[in-house]
Formats: structure tokens, C-alpha cells, sequence
């Protein structure tokens, strides 16, 4: 008999907590206009620390014609620089658009080019169609 009710205790707790964790959470890792920028470098033993490339991270707000509420942008920019782009040339750009309250994507494009490389690509997501 104590045995179930231990169990039964258990259980209730761990009903408990998945329920409050389910819940929305608020965003705390990032704000609106933060802008961070990363130097990229290459390494050698003969040059030193080279600089190959820049990215840059950029959360803004936005607005999106299929969704009726407030969204981030997140702009993520990555380029080669210097002597790099004379043997490998680099700039790709990718964009979420999220849901601000629940950190839900909507859209995300993508564009690369990395030398004869090229992609561009848009994925839509329809939450409340189950995409």
C-alpha cells in the first residue's frame, strides 16, 4: 500500500513539472537591436592569424503578410574577406522570421554562395497545419 501511494507521488510530481516546463518561457537570451559580430581567422604557423571571414548576427523586428503577430527577424551575414575571397569567395545569408512570444519559426531563408556554389532556399512553417 505505501508502495502505490509512492508511486502514485511520483507520478504527480512528474505531472506536474512537464506541465509548468510546457509552458511558454520567456526569451532572455536575446533582445531586439543586439548585433553581434564574429572575426573569422585562419591560422598558420607561417602567417600568423589571417583574417578569413566576418559574420554578423542581427535580431530586429518585423512583420510577415501571412502571420498576424509581432515577429523577430534574425539576420545571420557571413562573408569571406581579404586574399580569402581570391581562392574561395564566401557570402551566405540566412533569415528566421519567429514567433516572439512562443520562439515558434515562420519562415527561414537561405542564400548561399560559396564560390561555383550556389543555393537559395525559403522553408514556411504552418504550425497550425501540423508543417
Amino acid at each position: 500500500m505505501r508502495t502505490n501511494r509512492f508511486f502514485n507521488f511520483i507520478f504527480f510530481v512528474f505531472l506536474i513539472s512537464t506541465t509548468f516546463s510546457a509552458q511558454a518561457q520567456s526569451n532572455k537570451a536575446y533582445t531586439v537591436g543586439e548585433k553581434l559580430t564574429y572575426r573569422v581567422y585562419y591560422n598558420s604557423f607561417i602567417t600568423g592569424n589571417v583574417t578569413a571571414g566576418e559574420a554578423t548576427f542581427e535580431i530586429s523586428e518585423a512583420h510577415l503578410e501571412h502571420v498576424n503577430k509581432p515577429v523577430l527577424k534574425i539576420h545571420v551575414d557571413g562573408q569571406s574577406k581579404g586574399a580569402f575571397n581570391w581562392f574561395f569567395k564566401v557570402h551566405d545569408t540566412f533569415t528566421s522570421y519567429i514567433d516572439e512570444e512562443q520562439q515558434t519559426p515562420y519562415l527561414f531563408v537561405r542564400r548561399t554562395k560559396e564560390g561555383k556554389y550556389f543555393k537559395n532556399e525559403d522553408s514556411y512553417f504552418y504550425h497550425e497545419n501540423g508543417y
